[in-house]
């Protein structure tokens, strides 16, 4: 199986991990892997791709130089695989300090449900966009970022209160919105989480100042979860035409 995995900064603990897989010779030739980062996640909610009937164009010129159009002429690609719809921290990274998402009080004014459900759905129209129109040219998953990270300056400014339901919310309807799409997610394990769902500092970057990407060991789990699902909807591709001549016996 081959898959091409592209998207925002998160893909950068896959494509460590990957390479330090290579370099050990652990790659197998039954899963290859390309991944390839297209720059801010923060670009996402604006207009960046165009749909141009027989594939997508990438028009955002923080991300052209690295991807101009999927699928990739030539590339022969089993799965395409996006890093980035799941980085709610482009909600939860505002400053919440006078403002809270109900049903939590205040400081300041308590913002209601409808008002952040907007929030929301203005964060993900666009790339929600883009991955229904891709589906039109080939499979398509998504892959999870990391939970928030407690270490994060947002958690003492906001609030870990505020920051997890914000974050659980985003997540919440992106998940609905991709199953209503047909999109299957590579999730984070629950193992890799505390108790209020900030994800666990084993997992944090070890570079100095990085507060919300994924080490180079949590690449690596990604992936593993990743080759786990491949595999296995190839396993079950191969025996659906078994299963239907052995039904017509």
């Amino acid at each position: 199986m081959k898959v091409f995995i592209f998207g925002d900064s998160h893909t950068g603990s896959m494509r460590t991990a990957h390479k330090a897989r290579k370099k050990a010779g652990l790659a197998t030739a039954d899963f290859e892997v390309e991944v390839q980062p297209l720059g801010r996640g923060d670009l996402f909610p604006k207009p960046f791709f165009a749909d141009r009937g027989d594939h997508v164009e990438i028009t955002e010129p923080g991300f052209r130089p690295r991807l101009d159009r999927l699928p990739i002429i030539g590339g022969g690609h089993d799965w395409y695989g996006l890093s980035g719809p799941f980085h709610s921290s482009r909600i939860w990274r505002k400053d919440w300090s006078a403002h809270a998402p109900w049903p939590l009080p205040g400081p300041g004014a308590v913002l209601s449900q409808s008002v952040v459900r907007q929030m929301i759905e203005d964060d993900l129209a666009q790339v929600l966009s883009f991955l229904e129109v891709l589906q039109r040219m080939g499979k398509v998953l998504v892959i999870e970022s990391p939970a928030p990270f407690r270490h994060h300056r947002s958690v003492a400014r906001s609030g870990a209160d505020k920051l997890m339901l914000l974050h659980q919310r985003h997540r919440a309807y992106l998940m609905d919105e991709l199953n209503r799409l047909g999109i299957p997610v590579i999730e984070n394990d629950p193992s890799w989480l505390d108790a209020d769902g900030f994800m666990l500092p084993a997992f944090r970057s070890v570079k100095a100042g990085d507060q919300h990407h994924g080490s180079e060991e949590y690449g690596l789990l990604m992936l593993d979860k990743l080759q786990a699902f491949v595999s296995s909807e190839a396993q079950a591709a191969e025996a659906a035409p078994r299963r239907e001549d052995a039904l017509a016996a």
